[in-house]
């Protein structure tokens, strides 16, 4: 039973890890998230069937773009089935007794934001959305954890935003091609 626990708690532990570590991008595409994830292209395409939670928007040529919390979806389903050993019908009661917890607890308080709120009051109100999925709680951080979170969230958005500008030029390039087709 103890091995049981502690398989499940490195199972939780790993899955955090691979959601912590999701590029800041705008978008994915199901070659990306398949290879990132660790399963086919049409084993996703066959969640989306039987995984309600799992929606990823189509551009205007049918093809899949996943967002942040699409990947953190398959993540999650990809441990309920492979690690978890649940069928498919145990793992979507599992997802809908997630989504019902997350929906039956009344929402926090907004935090109220002054000039005298320090940075460490910030991150200590703020749960992002892969404790909300593994149900974790995390200890405060020290200062030079913050400073470090800091330096590193600056990072991730210079990324974010650099990513998303690429994206834009490359969604005007496709549509600049059309359009001399036409």
């Amino acid at each position: 039973m103890n091995n049981e626990v502690t398989e499940s708690t490195t199972g939780q532990t790993r899955l955090h890890a691979k959601i912590e570590a999701i590029p800041n991008k705008m978008g994915f595409k199901i070659g990306e998230v398949a290879k990132y994830v660790g399963v086919k292209q049409y084993v996703l395409r066959y969640w989306e069937t039987e995984f309600e939670a799992l929606h990823p928007r189509k551009s205007h040529n049918g093809q899949r773009f996943y967002t942040r919390k699409d990947i953190e979806m398959a993540l999650t389903i990809r441990k309920l089935l492979h690690e978890d050993r649940f069928s498919i019908e145990g793992a979507r009661a599992v997802l809908k007794k997630m989504k019902s917890q997350k929906i039956s607890k009344p929402a926090p308080e907004p935090m109220k934001i002054t000039a005298e709120t320090t940075q460490a009051q910030v991150i200590e109100n703020h749960q992002p959305a892969a404790e909300v999925v593994l149900n974790k709680a995390v200890p405060l951080p020290t200062a030079d954890q913050v400073q470090k979170a800091v330096k590193q969230r600056e990072r991730e958005l210079h990324q974010y935003w650099s990513s998303s500008i690429e994206y834009l030029l490359e969604e005007i390039r496709q549509s600049k091609k059309r359009l001399v087709r036409i």
